[in-house]
């Protein structure tokens, strides 16, 4: 996680400076998005310290940190965009002109070091929405590299703010699907059709109630049913069950916790 901070740290400092020198209003939105990145990056390399951590009162750890994670970076992605439209306004109205190699230069070493932190996070950091953002910052900083190329060659420096423009709905378009699961996690919406999960239990277990399928985070998914069984089963038929129950779980729905309520159909009838 330090290399990937230092990454997006340095990303946020090498466009700043050049923002500046080359007059450039996409360098300046990369700097702003860049900053956003790196205060990001830095809060989550803490949450991926505490997530595990379980005591009396958090049995599951903190896991649901990792979904703040994703959508504090989703919130930085608009903040980011709404400044740097603001910004390409501002500059097109103005004709302010920039200094095209500036622009292409410094875009191209920044694509170099997000792609350095997309190779090097891809098992680190896949659950905490820091690769998406290397990802998307990469498409965001090769759409500078092409406009700064393009106005060395035609001099026309109005693309640099279109080109500012024109980045934020390729941001907010890789935003959206985040943003989406993100809600999901929160409001606990199953995962998975809890009907079709239902059926291919049902091999198994006749008589199954109230199932319900939900994601603690964007990597653990858990379980509970209620299920009826006759009085007569052992214990060792019932554990052969509950095996084969978690087997299909876990292969078909990805589903690792489970947890089965058992009661007895003699029980049941004793309710009447």
């Amino acid at each position: 996680m330090r290399k990937t901070e230092l990454g997006f740290w340095s990303i946020f400092i090498l466009t700043l400076i050049t923002a500046f020198v080359g007059r450039s209003v996409t360098l300046g939105t990369e700097a702003i998005h860049a900053l956003l990145d790196a205060l990001v990056v830095s809060i989550s390399a803490y949450i991926i310290k505490v997530v595990n951590k379980r005591d009396g009162m958090y049995t599951y750890g903190l896991h649901r940190l990792e979904v703040l994670s994703a959508l504090l970076n989703i919130f930085t992605v608009i903040i980011g965009a709404t400044l740097g439209a603001v910004f390409a306004v501002i500059f097109l109205l103005n004709r302010v002109t920039d200094n095209p190699y500036i622009l292409l230069l410094s875009s191209l070493v920044s694509l170099f070091i997000s792609l350095l932190i997309v190779k090097s996070g891809e098992d680190e950091d896949k659950n905490t929405g820091i690769l998406f953002h290397a990802f998307e910052d990469s498409l965001v900083y090769l759409i500078g590299a092409v406009t700064g190329l393009a106005i060395v060659f035609t001099k026309y420096y109005f693309l640099d703010p279109i080109a500012a423009i024109l980045t934020i709905p390729v941001i907010l378009f890789f935003s959206v699907n985040v943003l989406k699961n993100s809600y999901y996690v929160f409001m606990e919406r199953s995962p998975v059709n809890v009907n079709e999960v239902k059926r291919d239990l049902n091999q198994i277990f006749k008589e199954i109630d109230d199932i319900h399928v939900w994601n603690l985070c964007n990597h653990i998914r858990i379980a509970t049913l209620h299920v009826r069984e006759s009085p007569d089963i052992t214990l060792s038929e019932l554990d052969k069950k509950r095996e084969m129950a978690e087997d299909i779980l876990k292969k078909k729905f990805d589903i690792t916790h489970v947890t089965i309520q058992f009661e007895s159909d003699i029980l049941h009838e004793h309710e009447f």
